[in-house]
Order: C-alpha cells, then sequence, then structure tokens
C-alpha cells in the first residue's frame, strides 16, 4: 500500500477506473466567467471516457471550446471516517461523429432536466488519480496464517490487501476484489457480511455469488 504525505491511500488507475464505474454522480469543474464552477452531473463510462448529458452553459461551452475540465467522484462517511475520491483531467468534447452518438444515445444515461437540446460531452481520461482514507482499525487487522499480523487490512479468504471501501446506506463494508468477499468491522475483527442481511449495494449481486461460491466450497470440504 502506498500513501502520499497526509496518510492517504494511493489508489492506482485501475482501482479508479473501477470506482468510476460503480458510480453514477460526480462533479464537473469548469471555468466559469473566469471563476471556477462545479455541476453536479449523472454520468456513465464509455472507452473508459466520463460521458454526461447537458443542454447548455459553462459545461456545453468547456466542450465546444475542447477546454482541459476536471471530473471529481467521491464516497464519505464522517462517522467511520471512510471513504474515497477520483479526481479526472483531461479535454472535455462533444461527441458528434454519428457511430458514436448511436453508441451514446444506447448508453443506461437518463438526463436529469425535464427539457432541451441534449448533447453528449465527452471527458477524456487522460490523468486519472484518487486517494482513500481506511480507518485506523482496518490497518492492524491479522492476516490468515499461523501467527501472521500485517499493518495493513487483508481479506481473511484470501489474503488479498486490495479491500474496496463500499456501503448499503447505512454500515460500512469492505468488499476484496479478488475474491468478492464482503467484509465489516466489529472491534477490531473483520466479518463475513450475509448478503440475505445487507441492503445492498452496486456490487450485492457479485458478493452474494462469492458468498454461494464460499459455502459450497465449505459444504464440500467437510463432505
Amino acid at each position: 500500500m502506498e500513501l502520499d504525505r497526509h496518510g492517504l491511500e494511493i489508489l492506482s488507475r485501475e482501482e479508479c477506473m473501477a470506482l468510476l464505474r460503480a458510480s453514477q454522480v460526480g462533479r464537473v469543474v469548469v471555468t466559469d466567467r473566469a471563476l471556477p464552477a462545479a455541476y453536479p452531473v449523472n454520468f456513465v463510462l464509455m472507452d473508459d471516457d466520463v460521458v454526461f448529458l447537458t443542454t447548455g452553459g459553462s459545461k456545453l461551452n468547456a466542450a465546444e471550446g475542447e477546454a482541459v475540465v476536471a471530473f471529481e467522484v467521491d464516497e464519505i462517511d464522517p462517522a467511520q471516517q471512510t471513504g474515497w475520491s477520483v479526481l479526472v483531467q483531461g479535454l472535455a468534447g462533444l461527441i458528434e461523429d454519428p457511430d458514436e452518438l448511436a453508441r451514446a444515445w444506447a448508453l443506461p444515461l437518463q438526463p436529469w432536466a425535464s427539457a432541451g437540446h441534449f448533447r453528449f460531452v465527452r471527458i477524456r481520461t487522460e490523468l486519472v488519480s484518487g486517494r482513500r482514507l481506511v480507518p485506523a482499525a482496518v490497518r492492524h487487522l491479522p492476516v490468515p496464517g499461523p501467527e501472521a499480523v500485517t499493518p495493513v487490512a487483508a481479506c481473511p479468504s484470501c489474503g488479498s490487501r486490495d479491500l474496496l471501501a463500499v456501503t448499503d446506506g447505512f454500515t460500512r463494508h469492505f468488499l476484496c476484489s479478488v475474491c468478492a468477499a464482503c467484509w465489516h468491522i466489529e472491534g477490531a475483527e473483520l466479518r463475513r457480511v450475509r448478503p440475505d442481511r445487507c441492503a445492498g449495494c452496486s456490487f450485492k449481486r457479485m458478493c452474494t455469488a462469492a458468498a454461494i461460491r464460499d459455502e459450497v466450497l465449505a459444504r464440500a470440504s467437510h463432505a
């Protein structure tokens, strides 16, 4: 795990892109009358670029001028002091090629505005960076194996240290990106999340399949 000078975990581009794919709302940061301005939009990815709809204003002006803009997505839990943030910096532009427009209209993207002449804006993910804040309790959890201890969190199922912070809307969980097992913190330990008792997040299908898999394997090992 690589940390920055503030003690935050530095996320790889692959981790940042995975978080972007799992998100639906972000903030476009543009220049509006010589001042910075941020606008919330719902978005999807197409060819790993950010795509959203707009009807006009500063966002459209930035795209028409092919300006360099920023796009930020985050998920923060102040109570648990956990969360992550991903920042994209790249050229904005309008999608006007007929073939690309056909692909864009097929995306699962619905405009928030009720009416208007909607245009597709693409932000190239040329520079992508991210940070994750992990609670102190997670940094001192035991790793599977006799007498083994690690200063960072590890998945008790597979030992991977790549745990993604997620939430079901009420509780902070940690999903292993390798085996898809989902965990929550009880005291200083990670406990397996039972999908049937979880309100669910965008990864619920994945962790449900992982729970069924592990249950089948556990039964087979005791047969």
